[in-house]
């Protein structure tokens, strides 16, 4: 609303200037809308990557992130101010062939493109506060630019600077604009390292305690293996003296049974010679009778 606003309080006001000056006008808000929307694009299209990042808690990510679009969309920026500076007038033919209308375009054409730079940052800026959930600062940025800056400006400027004031009250607003988001997503950045150093220092405690559960499970399976051992050991040596034992024990067993052969054969022996005696006692009698 705030943009239609403005747009529709610049156009009545360029208006007061001529059919020419707002056909150069118009002309320089077609191809600058091509360069908008591939700002915008970026813009948007880099916002599910900080979410995800922000959301999963990779702050780092999210920091990297935001410097590579500063880095992206900054040098796009310059890129097409440079471009727009050296081919305006190029540009403006591809519109129009009027030699006015392409005079006075091209001059507004590099007054306004000067906008880019701001534009582009104070875009992603916006971008990545509605990634990371803080609505407030996204909202903030295009109601500060388009309802505290560029209306105003378009009014006072146009008023006091003519047609020349209605060009450039949008690089001023937009530069304005960089400077407020860059205040805003300094505390942003300030969050999100502070952020980052709990994520990490949680990080390394979680390590540590990983590292200390595992090195107990290890020494823990290392006593169980131990103390398998150790009752393997002692269950072979009991084996082996109960086996000793009872080999012992077969041996006296086995030495008693031949001692008792023995002294039966003994007996037996005995047994003989007093019978072969009492068989000779009885002969004698016999023959002495």
């Amino acid at each position: 609303i705030l943009g239609a606003t403005a747009n529709m309080i610049l156009n009545d006001l360029m208006s007061a200037y001529g059919d020419v000056a707002l056909a150069s006008y118009g002309i320089v808000q077609k191809f600058g809308s091509i360069v908008v929307q591939v700002t915008v694009g970026v813009s948007q299209g880099v916002m599910p990557l900080i979410g995800f990042s922000y959301g999963s808690g990779n702050f780092k990510r999210v920091r990297e992130l935001n410097k590579y679009s500063f880095l992206i969309l900054g040098t796009y920026s310059v890129g097409v101010l440079i471009f727009i500076e050296l081919f305006a007038p190029i540009m403006m033919r591809a519109f129009t062939a009027e030699a006015a209308t392409v005079a006075l375009g091209t001059y507004f054409a590099r007054l306004w493109i000067i906008c880019a730079p701001g534009m582009s940052l104070s875009n992603i800026f916006g971008s990545i506060f509605q990634a990371v959930g803080r609505w407030k600062e996204g909202l903030a940025i295009p109601v500060f630019r388009q309802g505290f800056i560029l209306i105003p400006l378009n009014i006072i400027l146009g008023k006091t600077m003519g047609q020349v004031g209605l060009i450039i009250a949008q690089p001023i607003a937009d530069t304005l604009v960089l400077f407020f988001g860059a205040i805003l997503y300094y505390t942003l950045y300030k969050k999100l390292k502070q952020l980052e150093a709990e994520s990490e220092a949680k990080k390394e405690a979680n390590d540590v305690r990983v590292k200390a559960e595992t090195e107990i499970a290890e020494r823990n399976n290392e006593l169980s293996i131990k103390k398998a051992d150790l009752q393997r050991q002692s269950d072979t040596k009991k084996a082996e003296a109960d086996a000793a034992y009872k080999i012992q024990e077969q041996e006296q067993l086995k030495t008693i049974n031949i001692k008792t052969v023995d002294a039966e054969i003994e007996k037996t022996k005995r047994a003989q010679i007093l019978a072969e005696e009492e068989v000779k006692v009885t002969q004698n009698r016999l023959k002495a009778q």
